[in-house]
């Protein structure tokens, strides 16, 4: 395409537009790729640190495989990782919970239930020190392009 004075405006936003698309396509991939690998890390580290006997699950429970449950939601561009065995236990685990029950009491006669306190689960933090590791290893990435 010839450029002159008429019609450079056109020429020039036409460049920068396929410049830009090309960017973003490439930062697309990059999301995508950094999703599948904070998912992967974050089964490696859930394996390492969470067995079923610390995580209080006895046998008879239903069994439940906290590390295997990471997967990547979303369509590309916009993902989500999320643990599809055990969604709650996610939260649980991160921010520590105060564990409460009930307790049967009498009083004239009667019993009832009443609430009890029973104590904290201490957070253990994992998910967001992985996501920090990965997202510093690829703001250099997303830097470069």
């Amino acid at each position: 395409m010839k450029v002159n004075a008429n019609n450079f405006s056109a020429a020039m936003i036409g460049l920068i537009e396929d410049r830009l698309e090309a960017k973003h396509s490439e930062a697309v991939e990059l999301i995508d790729e950094m999703a599948d690998e904070l998912a992967a890390e974050l089964q490696k580290i859930s394996a390492e640190k969470f067995s079923k006997t610390s995580l209080g699950i006895k046998k008879k429970r239903r069994k439940v495989n906290y590390a295997k449950g990471w997967i990547v939601d979303g369509y590309s561009g916009n993902r989500i990782i999320r643990n599809k065995n055990a969604p709650t236990l996610t939260h649980l685990l991160e921010n520590g919970s105060y564990l409460t029950g009930k307790r049967q009491t009498k009083g004239k006669g009667k019993k009832y239930w009443v609430p009890a306190n029973r104590g904290k689960m201490l957070a253990k933090e994992h998910i967001f020190p992985t996501f920090e590791k990965v997202k510093t290893k690829y703001m250099k990435k997303f830097h470069e392009l």
